[in-house]
């Protein structure tokens, strides 16, 4: 079955209602890993016959239907079976949402080139990704003074990775963009860091860590 877009709250209660089973795709136009796994996404639900409905849903368009569905990161992929939600996957985890939905898809629901029902599912391989992690990432960061307050930030990069640094307070977001860009092998000057939900850029690239309230945050890559 094709993927359709849900275009509001009630279409997606009917669904919910009329089919066996429901996969739902909360994603931004915005989100670089959503952008990456929509094809993977599309390949799976050309799998299912009409039993199992493959929907997504843009955060942007319906905020509603993604707070009621506790949506705080995207790509979120979330199951329902029989009005139930049954499965979650945060991330664009390719492998995870093919194991999910095996998992919990109703009886003979297969069809066309996809794997049978209960054989072993084949993932396609990772995307390749420019971004390091670990105490690599973290020595592509300014000097940490141990002294001075500092706070972890974690950075949801292009590829759905996600990277922890950690900053003194007083670091800007000038400085943490060009970590960022350093990690991912990009120019600083094609992205901006987004923070809360909705989700809004960091625009004052001389304000501190602190005063925009980014220690201990969660900020996502947007290409601009």
């Amino acid at each position: 079955m094709p993927v359709t877009e849900v275009r509001s709250k009630q279409e997606l209660d009917g669904l919910l209602r009329a089919k066996k089973m429901v996969v739902i795709d909360f994603f931004a136009t915005w989100c670089g890993p959503c952008q990456m796994i929509k094809p993977e996404f599309d390949k799976i639900s050309d799998e299912y016959r009409v039993d199992t409905a493959f929907v997504k849903v843009d955060v942007d368009k319906l905020k509603d239907v993604a707070q009621t569905h506790n949506v705080r990161a995207m790509p979120t992929f979330v199951i329902f079976k029989g009005g139930s939600e049954v499965g979650r996957i945060q991330g664009a985890d390719i492998a995870k949402l093919r194991e999910s939905i095996g998992k919990h898809a109703p009886a003979q629901t297969f069809s066309g080139q996809g794997h049978s029902l209960g054989g072993p599912a084949t993932a396609p391989p990772p995307a390749s990704s420019a971004a390091v992690s670990g105490d690599a990432a973290q020595a592509l960061a300014p000097p940490v003074d141990e002294s001075q307050p500092s706070g972890e930030v974690m950075i949801r990069m292009l590829d759905g990775k996600q990277v922890k640094l950690k900053f003194n307070l007083h670091c800007t977001v000038q400085q943490m963009q060009e970590t960022v860009a350093k990690i991912a092998a990009v120019d600083p000057s094609k992205f901006r860091l987004m923070n809360g939900f909705p989700p809004k850029p960091l625009e004052e690239m001389g304000a501190t860590i602190e005063a925009c309230g980014c220690a201990g945050a969660a900020l996502t890559m947007r290409m601009k």
